[in-house]
C-alpha cells in the first residue's frame, strides 16, 4: 500500500511540474505553444476591421493606429493575415443595420 501511495505521489509531483512548465522544449506546456500561436493568429485573421464611422465617410476619415496593441505586433505581421482583414471592413452603420435586421427577424420568429 505504501508503494502505491509513493508511486501516486511521484506521478502527481511530475505531472504538476509538467503542467507548471519546466524549462524544457519537450515539456507538456511548451509543446502546445507553437500550435496555440498558430491558432491565435488564425482566429485574429478572421476578425473584421471595425470602423466607428459610417461607410459614406470611408474616403475622408482614417483610423489612427492603436498603439496600445504594440506589444501584440508579432500577431499581425503575417501579410496573409493582414490581407484577410482588409477584405472585411465593417462600418458602424452596417453594424446598426444588421442589429436592426436581426431584431426584426427575431420578433418575426417569436411573434410569427
Amino acid at each position: 500500500m505504501n508503494e502505491v501511495a509513493n508511486l501516486l505521489h511521484e506521478f502527481v509531483t511530475d505531472l504538476g511540474r509538467q503542467i507548471a512548465g519546466v524549462p524544457n522544449k519537450e515539456s507538456l506546456i511548451q509543446s502546445f505553444r507553437p500550435a496555440q500561436e498558430r491558432f491565435r493568429r488564425e482566429i485574429r485573421s478572421t476578425a473584421p476591421q471595425f470602423r466607428p464611422y459610417e461607410k459614406k465617410f470611408a474616403l475622408s476619415w482614417e483610423m489612427p493606429r492603436a498603439t496600445f496593441l504594440d506589444h501584440e505586433s508579432d500577431m499581425s505581421e503575417n501579410k496573409d493575415d493582414i490581407g484577410k482583414q482588409k477584405e472585411c471592413i465593417v462600418f458602424v452603420d452596417e453594424v446598426f443595420y444588421r442589429a436592426q435586421w436581426c431584431g426584426i427577424m427575431c420578433l418575426y420568429t417569436i411573434c410569427g
